[in-house]
């Protein structure tokens, strides 16, 4: 045995195996299970069942046997294939609710089917043809339901995990490093008050001292140098991390020449190499005056409203504040969202019973023959409620999902 072979755990020894063993039992269970309901749609539409009534006592006896052996078997085939295919595709959130389809499509779509294109549900052996269609399609209705509760809760459970920023994603501020916070004054912090503002330069920041969210001024220290500079003027000797290069920086592109960002970064050795964060150390060394830092201000570039909120997207101080905000806000949408389906449960209910309804009148209305409408067998009640239940946990995974690409996504 090689090392390669050694160091396999367990599970990745056997699951080739257990892989093989599953897919040959689904193959198995559903040609079974296939063959069943192509028996009894043989017998429903070739109109074999419709006079089994008329038959003497014996073949009538026959008969109700064979279709209580293929209701066995469809039961078994449909239970057994759909366990085999969860088992192959649990990791695969759409398998739940592919399951729960199909189980609704063999339980009532054949028996829509039929009645909708001229047949009669007459006699016994009918009846017992769609009973066991509709019997046999309630264990894969179930697993289909556990499944689609198994995605729900592991949405639940990414949804109340925290939320981290992705740095790899950021052009502004990639680098910077979390601070304590300071003490907040409102729900939802200003750029100022999170941990990636720096106190070194805050007091002096026009931002800070109109007390407004650099986001909603769409401009901050982090994406144009004017702030930087215009805090460094009162912070000599200061160095600020902030603003990226000039290269990178197009909301002010540096002036050429004598008194531009390029004579700054020469001076002070404050231009990365690579495009990375400018790091700018304003001294006296080569500067004698106030008045020489001055000169140093960039030329205006205006961006439109679009672009600036581009740039918020792609900082690290406005990620923050979205990721605070989905913080704030789940809780908020998840009890929302249950109390929301708790109060319309009822109407819900009654919502799955219209659908049957509106089923029947569908029916009646493109059917190819004359007379009442047909009317199809509905669900229990248990199932009802069950089916509320799975649209309910449907409900909330995708307000929690909506809050999570309003915040990570779109960013709004």
């Amino acid at each position: 045995m090689n090392e390669e072979e050694q160091e396999l755990t367990f599970w990745q020894r056997i699951s080739p195996t257990v892989y093989t063993i599953l897919t040959n039992i689904m193959i198995v269970a559903y040609v079974a299970a296939g063959l069943a309901i192509l028996y009894l749609l043989y017998g429903l539409f070739s109109g074999q069942l419709a006079g089994v009534d008329s038959l003497p006592a014996a073949d009538r006896q026959r008969i109700v046997g064979v279709l209580n052996t293929t209701g066995s078997v469809l039961m078994l085939g449909l239970a057994v294939g759909t366990l085999a295919l969860a088992g192959l595709l649990i990791i695969e959130e759409t398998t739940g609710y592919i399951i729960l389809a199909g189980a609704l499509a063999i339980g009532f779509g054949i028996q829509f089917a039929y009645q909708t294109f001229g047949g009669n549900i007459a006699g016994a052996a009918m009846k017992q043809a769609f009973s066991a269609l509709q019997n046999a399609s309630y264990i894969p209705m179930a697993i289909g339901g556990i499944l689609i509760v198994r995605d729900v809760i592991t949405r639940f459970i990414s949804a109340l995990s925290k939320k981290e920023v992705d740095f790899e994603e950021l052009t502004y501020g990639s680098e910077a490093k979390a601070e304590r916070n300071p003490i907040r004054t409102s729900l939802f912090s200003k750029c100022w008050e999170g941990p990636y503002c720096r106190e070194s330069i805050k007091v002096h920041c026009p931002i800070f001292q109109a007390r407004k969210a650099c986001w909603k001024e769409l401009r901050g220290c982090y994406c144009e140098e004017d702030i930087v500079m215009q805090a460094a003027r009162a912070s000599m000797g200061t160095p600020l991390q902030m603003a990226p290069d000039p290269e990178q920086n197009y909301a002010n592109v540096p002036t050429p020449g004598r008194g531009g960002l390029s004579s700054v970064g020469s001076n002070a050795g404050s231009v990365a190499s690579g495009g990375g964060p400018m790091i700018l150390s304003i001294s006296s060394k080569g500067m004698e005056s106030e008045e020489d830092l001055a000169k140093l201000k960039p030329s205006s570039y205006s961006l439109t409203i679009s672009q600036k909120r581009e740039r918020c997207k792609s900082c690290i101080i406005y990620n923050e504040h979205m990721r605070e905000k989905y913080r704030i806000l789940m809780p908020v949408v998840l009890i929302g969202g249950i109390l929301l389906c708790v109060f319309f449960a009822n109407t819900m209910v009654e919502g799955v019973r219209w659908a049957f309804v509106g089923m029947e009148r569908l029916a009646q209305q493109i059917t190819l023959k004359g007379g009442p409408g047909p009317q199809f067998n509905r669900p229990p009640s248990v199932v009802e409620w069950a089916l509320v239940g799975a649209f309910s946990l449907m409900i909330i995974s995708k307000l929690l999902q909506g809050l999570e690409w309003m915040c990570f996504k779109a960013k709004i």
